[in-house]
């Protein structure tokens, strides 16, 4: 099961690239309730965790440089980290029951593969529409 995370990626990005940004924690707020009442039938998981991705993100980004392999990286800890405390709340609410094992290799490795490629592709565009951004 490759899941893709392109609205937390695209939240991770804006984070790293444009720091002036304000409302940034509001809209992964809004962002992650939407998809909490759309894909996942509980609501407050992703509506608790996207915005403390953006967060960490945030207080990292005088440390991580702007290069591909460096936001590449980046990503993976940060999704990597993202579905782990996603498991252990769904753990603790009751609302998931697998195993540690079958989420890695169910779950988490088929969808950082993915995520892997998706940021691939999508790097350079989205890095461009981010300067340009950044830069009015």
């Amino acid at each position: 099961m490759a899941t893709p995370q392109l609205t937390l990626m695209l939240l991770i990005m804006l984070a790293i690239f444009v720091p002036a940004e304000r409302y940034l924690i509001y809209f992964a707020v809004v962002a992650g309730l939407l998809f909490d009442s759309f894909y996942t039938g509980m609501l407050g998981i992703n509506t608790l965790l996207w915005p403390l991705v953006v967060f960490l993100a945030d207080q990292l980004r005088p440390y991580i440089p702007r290069t591909p392999l460096y936001l590449g990286v980046t990503q993976i800890i940060f999704l990597t980290a993202y579905a782990a405390c996603d498991y252990l709340l769904n753990r603790f609410t009751g609302y998931g029951a697998v195993g540690w094992t079958n989420l890695i290799t169910v779950h988490l490795a088929p969808g950082l593969l993915v995520n892997i490629g998706l940021f691939a592709i999508c790097y350079l565009p989205l890095r461009r529409l981010l300067i340009n951004l950044n830069q009015r």
